[in-house]
């Protein structure tokens, strides 16, 4: 059983890291796409994590440019726990107590 879960733990981190390679990957060529129809330059990017059905990517390079409004669009833009309605609907819910 044990070794089932460890088998379990490498293939998601093995999804997590094509995942993480495919979307940098396909946010670069976006970028290069804006860049080409828009006088803008590039600058740099920046870290940020997204929550999937095999866990947390951490450390997700995003391209960004100096000017203009570019957001690549196979990344959903970030939102605080807050911002979804179903988590705050139940955060805020009253309590019962057990008897």
């Amino acid at each position: 059983m044990n070794q089932s879960k460890e088998i379990m733990l490498k293939l998601s981190e093995f999804v997590k890291d094509m995942v993480k390679d495919a979307l940098q990957t396909l946010m670069r060529e976006e970028r290069l796409i804006y860049l080409e129809e828009h006088p803008a330059k590039a600058n740099a990017f920046y870290t940020r994590s997204l929550a999937t059905k095999f866990g947390t990517i951490e450390d997700l390079s995003v391209p960004r440019v100096r000017e203009g409004s570019f957001r690549p669009s196979c990344l959903p833009p970030y939102r605080r726990i807050e911002e979804h309605p179903w988590i705050w609907r139940r955060l805020s819910s009253p309590r019962t107590r057990r008897t």
